[in-house]
């Protein structure tokens, strides 16, 4: 009888503990799986947030040009000497407004061909100290063959495509700074007049990238569609005689990529830029692996498989939603009338690179808390980096308001820098369906980056 019951016993035990090795597995499995997800969508997010930041400065600028572009086209009424002078003279007034309303403009022009007139030659303006456009000496462009495109890249190019071009880095003539420009040929009854153009400062375009960082070791770059590197805060191109071209495995055309360089394992997020380049978020795995491996440290003998659900949709740095919850809530709203906000930190970046990243991930949880505390946890989420996303329903302007003014006064204090708070943009509606929930996120987010971006054009002027 012992004998049985011995028997019993062990397989009892055995069934136990094999119950236990297989939940356990089962939970190492998920939190991996989640693990990983959850570092693509931040490469992602952080992809998309960086996307979305360049290529609002790039058509800002573009839209300016073609703007001018318009304007010249309009205004043009012949090619004699008198004539174009006078039409010269007119564009740059326009010009001049534009450029000045325009982020991160170096130098703006509109350049006559020699072959269209000997003596009226355009102009050049140039503002290389900050305090304003000065007129500059313009390029003799008689010294240059305009059909070879090797050189004087910004008149010859569009000249030859006969459209309008963004090009990539190059020095530009008598100021040899680094710069990129887009540039749009002039007709007058079919004949080629000149060119129009703009050159923004190539450190306007790094400080966006260098602002996009992740764990200890990631960061941005980028890469025109030949794979040569544009702009890599780690190596300086511009002292380059020739461009570095990314690692093979980069050259996909895909969303996620994975790829080795100098041995070490990485996985990478990349977009298209709207003037042809392509924006590169990297990692190592091993920093990717090491977040989940943290979790997996923490499993319990006996496995709560629900945890693992909750884990899906809580942020794990803030403990407030992801988009993950985002998109489950999204039905929870309808019938409401909902005010939408998009927050962005301003100048976060500031304070990862003085006070490292241990300071701003202290700095991001101290801002979910204090957005939990004054709108309710069930309301916020973490929308990637920096940026917070809040839907709270049935409140009136007035109490939202006062709410802001809340976060404002009780914004975490980071000692000897003079943190300016948040960028908001926010709207209102009664939510009919899920579509429009989205389309009140997208119209919140662009006011957003209009207030961030009138921050920065007054912070301009101020110096």
């Amino acid at each position: 009888m012992r004998s049985i019951k011995t028997k019993i016993t062990a397989m009892t035990v055995c069934a136990v503990v094999l119950t236990m090795a297989i939940a356990t597995a089962l939970g190492v499995n998920a939190i991996r799986d989640i693990g990983n997800y959850n570092a693509e969508q931040t490469l992602l997010l952080l992809c998309e947030k960086g996307h979305k930041d360049l290529d609002y400065y790039f058509q800002n600028v573009e839209s300016s040009v073609k703007t001018v572009a318009a304007f010249v086209q309009s205004d043009l009424d012949g090619v004699d000497d008198e004539d174009l002078q006078a039409h010269i003279d007119r564009v740059s007034d326009v010009f001049q407004k534009l450029a000045y309303n325009t982020i991160g403009v170096l130098t703006y022009y509109y350049r006559i061909d020699p072959e269209v007139s000997g003596n009226v030659k355009g102009f050049w303006y140039v503002n290389s100290d900050g305090n304003g456009f000065i007129e500059h000496e313009v390029t003799d462009i008689t010294e240059y063959d305009t059909d070879d495109t090797s050189s004087l890249v910004w008149f010859t190019v569009p000249k030859a495509t006969g459209e309008g071009v963004w090009l990539p880095p190059y020095i530009t003539e008598n100021l040899y700074a680094r710069v990129i420009s887009y540039n749009v040929p002039v007709y007058y009854d079919g004949q080629f007049i000149g060119v129009i153009g703009i050159e923004i400062d190539y450190s306007t375009m790094a400080e966006v990238v260098n602002h996009i960082t992740l764990y200890d070791h990631g960061y941005a770059f980028l890469n025109d569609d030949e794979g040569n590197i544009v702009y890599h805060p780690q190596m300086d191109v511009t002292t380059m005689e020739t461009q570095p071209q990314v690692p093979s495995g980069l050259l996909s055309n895909d969303q996620f990529i994975r790829y080795f360089y100098d041995g070490v394992e990485k996985r990478a997020a990349c977009l298209p830029l709207s003037n042809g380049m392509r924006l590169v978020v990297t990692v190592p795995v091993q920093e990717i692996n090491a977040a989940w491996h943290k979790w997996i440290t923490k499993i319990a003998i006996v496995f709560d498989i629900r945890s693992l659900n909750d884990m899906a949709y809580v942020d794990a740095l803030t403990r407030i939603g992801n988009r993950h919850a985002l998109r489950r809530d999204y039905n929870s709203y309808q019938g409401h009338e909902v005010t939408v906000a998009m927050m962005d930190m301003d100048d976060f970046k500031q304070i990862n690179d003085t006070r490292g990243h241990e300071e701003g991930d202290r700095v991001l949880q101290e801002v979910g808390k204090l957005l939990s505390d004054t709108f309710g946890k069930e309301y916020c989420y973490r929308y990637g980096g920096d940026e917070f996303l809040l839907i709270v329903p049935d409140i009136s302007i007035s109490e939202f308001n006062e709410k802001l003014g809340t976060l404002e006064q009780n914004k975490p204090a980071i000692d000897g820098i003079a943190w300016a708070g948040f960028s908001v943009g926010f709207v209102r509606a009664m939510l009919t369906d899920s579509d429009m929930l989205r389309n009140l996120i997208a119209r919140a987010d662009e006011k957003m980056y209009e207030s961030k971006h009138e921050k920065n054009h007054l912070k301009e002027n101020e110096q």
